[in-house]
C-alpha cells in the first residue's frame, strides 16, 4: 500500500467515484420503492419492498439519510396494509443505523424513528393474535423507545414541544398496559385457583351423597350352651 501523495489522492477520487455512483443506486431504489408501493406491492406476498429493503440495507453507508427514507417509507406503507411485523422491521433497522451515526444533529430523526416504532409496538401488543410472550416483549421494547425518545426530544426541542409530549403520552400509555396485562394475568391466576377451589369443594360433597355412610344394626345374638355369645 502506497501514501504517497498521488496515491492518495487517486483513493479519495475512487472513493468519492464509488461514494456517488451508491448515492445514484439509493435514489433509484426509492424510485422503484415509491412505485412498488403505488401499485399496491406491499400487500403483496413475498413483498417486492422486502427486496429493496434488502438492497438499501447494503448500501445505506453511501447515504444514511436516503436509504433510512427508504426503511420509513416501506413501514408506513406495510403499516396501512396491515403486516406490521414486517413494519417494525424495518423501523427497527432504520432506528438501528440511526444509532450508529456519531453526529448529534441525528438525534431528531432517532427519535421520530423511535416513536413511530413505539407507536406500532403498542398496536402489535393489543392485537389479538399476539401471544402473551410477544405482547409482553412488544410492551417493553415500546415502553424504552418511547423513554429515549422522550429524553432526546426534550433535550433538543424542549419539554413542551409536541414531539416530546407525544413521546411521554406514548411511555404512560404503555405503562399503563403493562400493568393493566399484569393485573389481568394476576386475576386470571387467581379465579383459576378459586375455580380448582370450588371443583374440589363440589367433587367431595357428590361423594358424600352417592356414598353415605353405614348406619350400625341392630346386634344380633346366640344363645350358646351357657346362652351367651355373638351370631357367626
Amino acid at each position: 500500500w502506497c501514501a504517497c501523495r498521488r496515491c492518495v489522492a487517486e483513493e479519495a477520487e475512487e472513493d468519492a467515484d464509488d461514494c456517488a455512483t451508491g448515492e445514484k443506486a439509493l435514489v433509484a431504489l426509492s424510485a422503484k420503492l415509491r412505485a412498488a408501493i403505488a401499485r399496491g406491492d406491499a400487500s403483496a406476498e413475498p413483498s417486492p419492498l422486502s427486496k429493496l429493503l434488502a438492497q438499501a440495507k447494503l448500501l445505506a453507508h453511501f447515504n444514511d439519510v436516503i436509504a433510512g427514507q427508504i426503511g420509513v417509507d416501506a413501514a408506513e406503507a406495510f403499516v396501512q396494509v396491515g403486516r406490521l411485523n414486517e413494519a417494525a422491521l424495518a423501523y427497527h433497522q432504520v432506528l438501528a443505523r440511526a444509532r450508529a451515526l456519531p453526529f448529534a444533529f441525528v438525534a431528531p430523526h432517532r427519535a421520530s424513528v423511535g416513536l413511530a416504532l413505539a407507536a406500532l409496538l403498542l398496536r402489535m401488543a393489543t392485537r389479538p393474535a399476539s401471544s402473551d410472550d410477544e405482547a409482553r416483549v412488544a410492551l417493553g421494547r415500546a415502553a424504552t423507545e418511547a423513554r429515549e425518545a422522550q429524553a432526546a426530544l426534550a433535550l433538543c426541542r424542549g419539554e413542551d414541544h409536541e414531539t416530546t409530549r407525544r413521546a411521554a403520552v406514548l411511555l404512560q400509555r404503555a405503562a399503563s398496559l403493562g400493568n393493566a396485562r399484569k393485573e389481568a394475568k394476576l386475576l386470571g391466576k387467581l379465579l383459576e385457583r378459586q375455580a380448582g377451589r370450588a371443583s374440589a369443594g363440589a367433587a367431595g360433597e357428590s361423594a358424600s351423597i352417592v356414598c353415605p355412610p353405614a348406619e350400625p344394626g341392630p346386634e344380633r345374638t346366640w344363645a350358646g350352651s351357657d346362652g351367651e355369645g355373638p351370631l357367626g
